[in-house]
């Protein structure tokens, strides 16, 4: 044997070895698959080999439900679900995460848009924003404690209903003008001021029962 096919020989053998020493690991095998089941900590599909059960890759941020079609692999003794393919009509989608979740553009906005209607539940919000810029048609505010510290607000609108049992306000000054007609109902009224200046062409003060005023002077021009 010849120098050439002896170095050859040997660098083969040297290959076989690097090979066997290599470690094994299963291919991973994808098949379509039907849940048929949603239990607590697993799925359970039926897929070409029979039932199996499965968890959720994380990747897959929507969360399978009963009779959805799955993409699912298998592979190191764990099985995982790594998308919903199809579902049946009229199923709501939900993104489920096990953590906390944050929703970031670093260069970009974010946009959110329903046909129907946006709704949040939450224990505690907050939101924190340098400009803010909300249009309604109609609003509706049912709170049982409000708080608003506000600097300086502008508000225009055609029509306020507010309804409250109680409301307390403490304001260091206030301006409001009223071009139309104003008109206020309340059982009882007290006002404590240390100057009060009312002016109007025309002023009228009636009462079923008695018109009383207690000054050290009066003063009629």
């Amino acid at each position: 044997m010849s120098n050439l096919a002896a170095k050859h020989k040997d660098r083969l053998e040297a290959l076989d070895l690097r090979a066997l020493a290599r470690p094994k690991h299963d291919s991973p095998e994808l098949a379509y698959a039907v849940v048929v089941s949603v239990e607590k900590d697993a799925l359970v599909l039926e897929g070409p080999s029979g039932r199996l059960t499965a968890s959720r890759a994380a990747s897959c941020l929507l969360r399978p439900e009963k009779n959805d079609r799955v993409l699912a692999v298998s592979g190191q003794g764990a099985n995982w679900i790594l998308a919903v393919l199809e579902r049946p009509e009229n199923t709501d989608a939900i993104l489920s995460f096990e953590g906390d979740v944050r929703l970031q553009s670093e260069k970009g906005s974010i946009h959110m848009a329903a046909a129907e209607s946006i709704s949040t539940l939450s224990q505690n919000m907050a939101v924190h924003s340098e400009k803010a810029s909300m249009i309604f048609g109609s609003f509706h505010l049912a709170a049982r404690v409000y708080n608003s510290c506000i600097d300086k607000a502008t508000t225009v609108m055609e029509k306020v209903d507010l309804f409250c049992r109680n409301m307390r306000q403490t304001l260091a000054a206030s301006y409001k003008r009223v071009e139309g007609h104003e008109e206020e109902h309340a059982a009882t009224r007290r006002i404590v001021t240390t100057n009060m200046s009312m002016k109007s062409q025309t002023t009228e003060i009636a009462a079923d029962e008695r018109v009383s005023v207690n000054s050290s002077q009066f003063h009629v021009n």
